[in-house]
């Protein structure tokens, strides 16, 4: 890397290079690892999962309670 003289051009040129590609592949993985957002998402799957089991479960009862008046 050059150095044209300022000040970050001088802090790059003291830090490796490997370094800077290390911290960088470091930060993505992390970020790919434990972003909330795929982690809320998932939850957001999870919920939504467990609100239509709850809807199809109250439909059940309605639709059998319903059946049940009918036949007295």
């Amino acid at each position: 890397m050059e150095a044209n003289g300022t000040f970050f051009g001088k802090l790059l040129q003291l830090i490796p290079t490997e370094l800077i590609i290390i911290l960088i592949v470091a930060w993505v993985a992390y970020q790919f690892l434990f972003s909330k957002s795929r982690r809320s998402s998932y939850d957001l799957k999870s919920k939504r999962q467990e609100r239509l089991e709850r809807i199809r479960k109250n439909q059940e009862e309605l639709y059998n309670e319903r059946e049940k008046k009918k036949d007295e």
